[in-house]
C-alpha cells in the first residue's frame, strides 16, 4: 500500500524548495555580479594608476634616464596584485621593466600590441601611452595577477553561502511554526471526529484555534454535536418511558421504533460528516494562500520553476477554501433548514434569474417558462439554492459556440405530486454516472475546465430529499440534460414539528 504524504510533509517541501530555489538564484547572481564589479574595479583603477605613472616617466624617457625609470616603476612593489611593470619607447622596444618576484615566467615582450587593456583569466593588463607635449614618445604596460582578486571572490561567495544556510534553516523552522498553525486544527478535528464516530460519545466538543473558516467549520460542528446530544439524551429518556409501557399498548412500540429511526437518521448524518471531513479536509487551506501572497512579494528572485511551485500553492489552498464553505453548505441543509412555508415557485424562479443575470448575459443564454411554476409549502431559501444550482449548471455546462436554452414546465401527477423538469442544450453526460454526480465531491470533469468543487447537486439531492421528494435526471452526451424534481404538493404534519439537527 503506497504511504501517504500528509500536509504538513508537503508544505514544508514545498516551502524548502521555493526558498531553496530563490537564495539559490540570488547567490548565483550576486557573485556573477560581485565579480564583475570587483574586476570591473580594478581595471578602472589600474587605468587611473597607468595614467599616473605615464606622467611620471615621461621624462625619464625622453633623457633615456633608465635609472630613474627603474626606479619609478619600483614603486609598484607596493601593491602585491602588480607583477609587472613594462615601459616601451615609441618603437614598441622594453626600456625598462619592473618584475615581482612572486612570478618567474613574465617578461616584457617588444612590438606589442598596442591595444588599451586586455583581461585574461589570469591576468589585466593595460598599456598607457606616455605623452609630452603631445607627442607620444612610449607606452607604459602594468599587468596585475587575478590571485587576489579570486581569493576576494571566493571569499564573498563563502559568507554568502553561509547565508544561504542560515536563512534555509531559519524558513525551514518557521515552515514548521506555521504547519502547527494550519495543519494543527485541522489534524485536532479529524481526531474528534475519527473519536465521536467510533465511541459515539457526542458530549466530546472541537477546540476553537482561529475565527477563520476551519473556525466557522468547528462552530458548526460542535452545534451538530451538541443537537445530536440534546436529540440522543431526549430519546433514551423517551424511550426509556416507553420501554417501561411496552406492554400497555401497541401505540407506544410504534412510537419507540419511531424515535429509533430518528435517532438512526442522526447517527448516519454523523457518519456521513466524518467520512466527508476525513476525506477532503487534508486539502491546502484559505491560510496557506495567505501566505503564498506574501511569498509573491518575492516572486522577482523566483525562477519559472519558483513561481510555478508557489502558483500551485495558492490554487490548491484557493480549491480548499471552496471545498470547506460547499461542505458547510452541504450540511446545513438539515441542520439549519428554515420551518417550511408556502412558497411561489415562480418567484423563486425570478429572484434567481436576476441573481443569475451577469452569467446570463456572458453566456448569451435563454430561459423560457413553459406554464407557471406551482406554489407549495416548502423551505424558500433552499428551494432558491435548488433551481440556482441547478439553471446554474446549465449555463456553466455549455456547448462552445451555442447560446445555452433551458426550458422549465411543471405539471400535476395523478398521486398528487409536482413535477418540474429542466432542460437544457448543454454538453450532457453519460446517464450511468446519474447516482455519482449526485454524491458529494463527484466530478465528471476536470477543475481546469469547469471549476467547481462537485458539492452542487449533492446539495440539491439533499434539499429535495428534505423536501420529501426526489431528483432524477435523462442526459446523454452531447445531447443537453433533462432534470426532473418531483416534489409533493402538501408536507406531512410532522414537519411542522420535526426536531432538525
Amino acid at each position: 500500500m503506497e504511504q501517504k504524504t500528509s500536509i504538513k510533509e508537503k508544505l514544508n517541501i514545498i516551502t524548502l524548495w521555493i526558498t531553496g530555489a530563490a537564495f539559490a538564484s540570488a547567490f548565483i547572481t550576486l557573485v556573477i555580479f560581485n565579480k564583475a564589479m570587483i574586476q570591473k574595479e580594478l581595471a578602472w583603477n589600474l587605468t587611473i594608476l597607468s595614467k599616473v605613472m605615464a606622467t611620471n616617466v615621461d621624462s625619464s624617457l625622453v633623457f633615456l634616464d633608465k635609472v630613474s625609470a627603474h626606479e619609478i616603476l619600483s614603486s609598484l612593489s607596493s601593491n602585491p596584485s602588480i607583477v609587472m611593470g613594462c615601459l616601451y619607447d615609441k618603437e614598441g622596444n622594453a626600456f625598462a621593466a619592473y618584475l615581482s618576484k612572486a612570478v618567474d615566467n613574465l617578461s616584457c615582450s617588444p612590438n606589442m600590441d598596442k591595444s588599451n587593456s586586455v583581461t585574461g583569466t589570469s591576468y589585466i593588463s593595460h598599456i598607457q601611452p606616455v605623452v609630452l607635449d603631445s607627442e607620444t614618445v612610449g607606452f607604459l604596460e602594468i599587468l596585475i595577477e587575478l590571485k587576489l582578486f579570486d581569493f576576494q571572490v571566493q571569499k564573498f561567495a563563502l559568507v554568502t553561502f553561509i547565508i544561504f544556510l542560515c536563512t534555509l534553516l531559519i524558513v525551514f523552522l518557521l515552515s514548521k511554526r506555521l504547519n502547527k498553525i494550519i495543519i494543527f486544527p485541522i489534524f485536532s478535528l479529524l481526531n474528534l471526529i475519527k473519536k465521536v464516530s467510533n465511541r459515539k460519545n457526542y458530549s466530546l466538543r472541537a477546540e476553537k484555534f482561529d475565527n477563520d473558516e476551519i473556525g466557522d467549520l468547528i462552530d458548526e460542528f460542535n452545534i451538530m454535536l451538541s443537537q445530536i446530544e440534546k436529540h440522543e439524551k431526549d430519546l433514551e429518556f423517551q424511550i426509556k418511558e416507553r420501554t417501561q409501557a411496552e406492554e400497555e399498548s401497541s401505540k407506544t412500540k410504534e412510537k419507540l421504533q419511531i424515535y429509533s429511526a430518528e435517532l438512526e437518521r442522526s447517527n448516519d448524518a454523523l457518519r456521513d460528516f466524518a467520512s466527508i471531513a476525513s476525506h477532503d479536509l487534508q486539502e491546502p487551506l484559505r491560510k496557506i494562500s495567505m501566505f503564498g501572497d506574501r511569498l509573491n512579494d518575492y516572486a522577482e528572485v523566483l525562477d519559472e520553476r519558483g513561481q510555478d511551485y508557489l502558483k500551485r500553492m495558492i490554487g490548491a489552498s484557493e480549491r480548499m477554501n471552496i471545498l470547506i464553505l460547499d461542505l458547510l453548505e452541504f450540511t446545513r441543509v438539515t441542520s439549519a433548514g428554515m420551518k417550511f412555508e408556502t412558497v411561489d415557485l415562480n418567484q423563486i424562479i425570478s429572484e434567481v434569474f436576476s441573481d443569475l443575470e451577469i452569467l446570463i448575459d456572458q453566456t448569451e443564454g435563454k430561459v423560457e417558462m413553459k406554464g407557471a411554476l406551482p406554489i407549495l409549502p416548502a423551505d424558500k431559501l433552499q428551494m432558491r439554492q435548488l433551481f440556482q444550482n441547478l439553471i446554474g449548471n446549465s449555463l456553466k455546462f455549455h456547448k462552445e459556440g451555442e447560446p445555452p436554452l433551458i426550458q422549465i414546465s411543471s405539471l400535476l401527477t395523478p398521486k398528487g405530486n409536482w413535477e418540474i423538469k429542466l432542460r437544457d442544450n448543454g454538453i450532457g453526460f453519460d446517464i450511468k454516472y446519474l447516482n455519482r454526480i449526485l454524491k458529494p465531491f463527484q466530478r465528471l470533469h476536470t477543475r481546469e475546465k469547469f471549476k467547481g468543487s462537485g458539492m452542487g447537486l449533492a446539495i440539491c439531492q439533499k434539499i429535495i430529499l428534505r423536501h420529501g421528494g426526489t431528483l432524477t435526471a435523462i442526459s446523454s452526451h452531447e445531447q443537453g440534460s433533462t432534470f426532473i424534481i418531483v416534489l409533493p404538493n402538501k408536507q406531512p404534519a410532522k414537519e411542522e414539528s420535526e426536531s432538525l439537527y
